[in-house]
């Protein structure tokens, strides 16, 4: 169900934000960002806007039984005492609200549609057994950097984790693959 938003409507459910984000037992910020290299990363970058540059940053807090993920242009509140999920759309000034009831019936229906295509795709595939696939070599390699910095009080250290993909037998340059690189700041471990 969608809903236009007034602009009464507006502040009441930012205020009860900014009151549970203040208060907030738990809040993170976290930046997400994906980089292509080539000619396809440079078009993406060149057509991707803001966020293909910068990232995509999103805010998040918890209090009690309520959760907060808010983005540039859109937000979500999940209420497990009402069992209402609402998204926001912040550019539309809208907001939709679906209950967990709701959310268990679109998955159960998604489910079902996928099983009766992987039973249609079984029934279709060619029986005999063709060329086998490519295997493929994974690399995992994690590097500690020695940077050191205090994150929400805590020590933590910088580890960069990068993971390549490959065809067996061949360099990146001869078979192509994936290289994926995460930068992770790491603390003790923290009684929950």
């Amino acid at each position: 169900m969608k809903r236009l938003l007034t602009p009464w409507l507006v502040a009441l459910p930012l205020a009860a934000l900014c009151v549970v984000s203040v208060a907030a037992e738990v809040k993170t910020r976290e930046k997400t960002q994906v980089k292509f290299e080539g000619m396809l990363g440079r078009m993406l970058n060149m057509f991707g806007g803001k966020s293909a540059q910068d990232g995509i940053i999103s805010a998040t807090a918890v209090k009690g039984n309520r959760k907060v993920t808010l983005g540039d242009s859109a937000g979500r509140i999940v209420d497990l005492g009402e069992e209402k999920v609402y998204d926001l759309d912040m550019k539309k000034r809208e907001y939709r609200v679906t209950t967990f009831d709701e959310l268990r019936r679109q998955m159960r229906e998604a489910r079902e549609k996928a099983e009766k295509n992987a039973r249609e795709a079984q029934k279709d595939a060619p029986s005999e057994k063709g060329e086998p696939g490519k295997e493929l070599d994974v690399d995992f390699d994690v590097k500690e950097t020695g940077q050191k910095k205090a994150v929400a009080g805590y020590d933590t250290r910088q580890v960069i984790m990068t993971i390549t993909v490959r065809e067996n037998g061949k360099s990146l340059d001869e078979g192509g693959g994936l290289v994926m690189t995460n930068d992770m700041w790491l603390g003790p471990q923290i009684a929950s």
